[in-house]
């Protein structure tokens, strides 16, 4: 009886891959996953910035909305009360005898956007609260209308390099719609 043992023969003519060809699906790859990395990069950057506007269209509503709520109950704006003065950076509202509400206007400073204070003085004690314009660039100034009209604006602009942009105008009736 006779074993006959079968080899397979492993044919010299297999091919692998050669290094040429290793190399090129390895570029191919740093070149998809690059492009991959700065779509992602991408993405969140769009992402901050929506998020940082939406954050700044929020504040400046809340602002708006506590300025008019303010100015629709004041009485009067009078040119000077205590040790302010009203300008164009600093407003004073009459809510009536012994309660007034100044908004004066905080340029930016290192670690802290340019704001408006939200001073409530009523009789000798005294409320703060800072309302955010809206980032570094931003800044404020009011304005009083004369005579019969009885409005007073809040003027939100934007800094862009050199060049200054008016963003908002918040208006409010003194005394409300009466």
């Amino acid at each position: 009886m006779s074993v006959h043992t079968s080899f397979v023969r492993i044919s010299a003519s297999r091919r692998g891959f050669t290094l040429v060809e290793v190399s090129v699906v390895m570029a191919i790859l740093g070149v998809l996953l690059l492009l991959v990395s700065l779509t992602l990069v991408g993405i969140f950057r769009v992402q901050s910035a929506m998020t940082s506007a939406s954050n700044r269209q929020a504040n400046q509503e809340a602002l708006a909305d506590q300025f008019r709520r303010d100015v629709a109950l004041a009485s009067s704006t009078p040119d000077e009360w205590l040790e302010w003065k009203a300008d164009g950076t600093c407003l004073i509202l009459r809510m009536d005898a012994k309660r007034h509400i100044i908004y004066s206007i905080k340029p930016a400073e290192v670690g802290n956007a340019a704001a408006l204070e939200r001073i409530e003085l009523l009789d000798k004690s005294q409320r703060s609260q800072r309302l955010p314009l809206g980032g570094a660039s931003w800044s404020a100034k009011f304005s009083r209308s004369d005579g019969a009209s009885r409005t007073v604006s809040l003027w939100l602009t934007h800094t862009r390099k050199t060049t200054e942009q008016p963003a908002l105008e918040i208006l409010a009736a003194l005394g409300g719609d009466r």
